[in-house]
């Protein structure tokens, strides 16, 4: 009986050592580790694959895109539902007076944007002759315009636009 005792205690001690220990490893916070590639330009439904329904859109995420080009991603006349996502849009060098990054929607219907960081953009979303669009939580860095939208109906902004920078 003895040694079961002085076992126990030997085990507890061990655990205790154990949990200080482990309050000392370092903890990572999450960080969006994106894909890194260039500007995305989809000019019709046939650039597209898959189902593109409402209930399974296409997707585009998960990507950093960056580069001298403005926009960073140009969708035109689409009618299949998409959907971009998790991606951010790095800042390029001035060129010609531009700076990189940016959406630009020209005649597309059934877009959603969501999540999404623009660094350095001078329009951060465009939204031209386009239908049923929807825009949430959008990040906004040194875009000195966030959101435009022309000749488009049934255009919807929910979660407030963020700007930093």
């Amino acid at each position: 009986m003895r040694w079961r005792g002085a076992t126990s205690r030997f085990s507890l001690i061990g655990l205790v050592i154990v949990l200080a220990a482990a309050a000392f490893l370092p903890v990572s916070t999450p960080v969006r580790a994106n894909a890194s590639r260039g500007p995305i330009v989809i000019d019709s439904d046939a650039a597209l694959s898959g189902t593109g329904t409402e209930a399974d859109p296409y997707v585009i995420g998960g990507w950093d895109i960056a580069g001298p080009t403005d926009p960073a991603i140009s969708i035109q006349a689409t009618r299949a539902w998409f959907v971009i996502r998790n991606v951010t849009t790095i800042r390029g060098d001035y060129y010609e007076g531009y700076r990189g990054g940016g959406i630009r929607l020209l005649d597309v219907q059934n877009a959603r944007i969501e999540n999404v960081i623009l660094q350095g953009t001078n329009v951060g979303v465009l939204v031209q002759g386009c239908v049923h669009v929807r825009l949430s939580d959008i990040e906004f860095d040194d875009s000195p315009q966030g959101i435009s939208a022309i000749d488009s109906t049934d255009v919807s902004v929910s979660g407030t636009p963020r700007r930093s920078g």
